[in-house]
């Protein structure tokens, strides 16, 4: 029997073994040849996928006996488990062994966000590659939790802690955990002050010659526009049509459709519609030298770096534009809200700061 009669039996016996079963096997096929073999469970209309890493490969029959014998075991294994659930039964000691590092950079690869694949490379450091979910406790986290702000600032801690809180909620819903160690471990973030251009100024250094115009267009299209430099950077002619603006955001993958406004329409104009990319940027460095030296040419003096332009677009809509929160969030493509509102209370202080200086007329005239 040849090894590819052997292997499609192989896989009528995986599908044979469905009969019956809430959680059928599937198998996906591998791009370098072979197949993948996954778990489809359907219940209550909401449809979940897990892969096992159990492979399936036309020159290994002998391991592809294996191979599907675990499957189904792991399948069956499964189906008790969430019987069990419905019971009411304490959860399966195994799925408690299994690989925390494995299930985290899972969820990381669903949500494809390079945030999560940072933490993961942290969580793999923290753990020396070795880490079950028996083995996650308050302390562990609080552990955890101490190592990124040893390592990292104090906010990408946050977000990273962030992630693991995420995963591990997670796996309460998914019956690993009945509860989440990590629930009341916390990293209070950092409000950092955020620098901005006021109108005055973006007309100043509009007006202003810049050593690298294609880097003056790319800041000034940041402040018409609010998008990140990644997105900048990777934003080509088919990303605006018809006077709209539609990428998907190079940090959240999220999609973003916003109108184009004129002075960003003017500076698209400028631009050679004969290259793949709008803006032809150099490195991140020389970005960084040359914003420097053509803001000092128009006497700005405060420390802006290129991410100033989104919070100049974002400062600018809600003081001068009159846009309320909820839009502005939406327009900077914002996930949540409590984002945005540290726009909003930059504003408030400038509302502050009005009001003294208001008060300080009516002291000089008495």
């Amino acid at each position: 029997m040849s090894n590819e009669t052997k292997l499609q039996k192989q896989l009528a016996k995986l599908s044979s073994s469905n009969a019956s079963k809430s959680i059928k096997l599937r198998t996906k096929d591998l791009k370098g040849g072979g197949f993948s073999i996954y778990l489809d469970h359907y219940h209550n209309g909401k449809r979940t996928f897990h892969f096992p890493k159990i492979y399936l490969y036309e020159d290994k029959p002998f391991d592809n006996e294996e191979n599907v014998r675990k499957a189904i075991a792991f399948r069956d294994r499964m189906e008790s488990e969430i019987v069990d659930q419905r019971l009411g039964l304490p959860i399966a000691n195994w799925k408690r062994r299994s690989s925390f590092l494995d299930y985290f950079q899972a969820l990381g690869i669903k949500k494809n966000h390079k945030r999560w694949h940072a933490a993961f490379l942290h969580l793999n450091n923290y753990t020396n590659g070795k880490c079950s979910f028996a083995d996650i406790d308050v302390k562990w986290v609080e552990g955890f939790k101490d190592y990124l702000i040893g390592v990292r600032h104090i906010n990408t801690a946050w977000a990273y802690l962030g992630n693991v809180k995420v995963a591990l909620n997670q796996a309460v819903k998914d019956g690993i955990l009945t509860d989440s160690p990590a629930r009341n471990v916390n990293i209070k973030r950092r409000h950092e002050h955020r620098e901005y251009l006021t109108v005055a100024e973006v007309q100043t250094i509009a007006k202003t010659p810049c050593f690298n115009p294609i880097v003056k267009d790319a800041f000034l299209f940041g402040c018409y526009t609010g998008l990140r430099l990644s997105d900048i950077e990777g934003l080509t002619w088919e990303n605006v049509k018809d006077g709209y603006l539609t990428i998907r955001q190079v940090k959240t993958d999220d999609p973003l459709r916003n109108a184009l406004s004129r002075p960003a329409l003017e500076i698209l104009s400028r631009q050679d519609t004969g290259r793949k990319y709008v803006f032809n940027l150099p490195s991140r460095s020389t970005i960084t030298r040359d914003l420097v030296r053509w803001l000092q040419d128009a006497g700005i003096n405060k420390p802006i770096k290129f991410h100033g332009s989104r919070h100049t677009y974002a400062i600018i809509l809600l003081s001068e534009g009159k846009v309320d929160l909820f839009t502005v969030s939406k327009m900077l493509g914002h996930m949540d809200i409590k984002t945005t509102q540290i726009y909003a209370q930059v504003v408030d202080s400038m509302k502050d700061e009005a009001t003294r200086r208001f008060s300080a007329v009516w002291d000089e005239e008495v």
